[in-house]
């Protein structure tokens, strides 16, 4: 971590309005570091609503942000896909994401998810 004030010096007595700000700046540890902390693998269900609610811009922000998390999946992190409307449909079951092919083949498998009908919350949670 890194900090930094907004000023160099602060005289005494500086009134509220007039205090300097804190900047903190945390950092990954260096991935080729020996001692960095490793985490523990994920297994993870991404469960995607693809009701008729989340035609356009919503659907396409949550296909985006998911791909944008199987990018940060590490070699041993399992992930599973599942979407629901009114009906519920596991779309990816659960696998390891070990390199770029299989990266490639989720994202493949997101971009296949269409909008769909009515909502079945409790079922996608379920299915999850």
């Amino acid at each position: 971590a890194s900090f930094a004030f907004s000023q160099a010096v602060v005289p005494a007595g500086v009134a509220a309005a007039a205090q300097p700000d804190l900047l903190i700046r945390f950092s990954p540890a260096d991935a080729a570091s020996t001692d960095a902390p490793r985490r523990r693998p994920l297994n993870l269900s991404l469960v995607i609503d693809r009701s008729g609610s989340m035609a356009g811009a919503p659907l396409r922000y949550a296909l985006r942000a998911a791909k944008d998390l199987i990018e940060r999946l590490g070699e041993n992190d399992t992930v599973s896909v599942v979407t629901y409307d009114d009906n519920v449909q596991t779309v990816l079951a659960p696998q390891t994401v070990r390199n770029e092919s299989d990266r490639a083949a989720v994202r493949g498998k997101l971009d296949a998810v269409r909008v769909g009908g009515t909502t079945n919350l409790a079922g996608g949670w379920l299915k999850g």
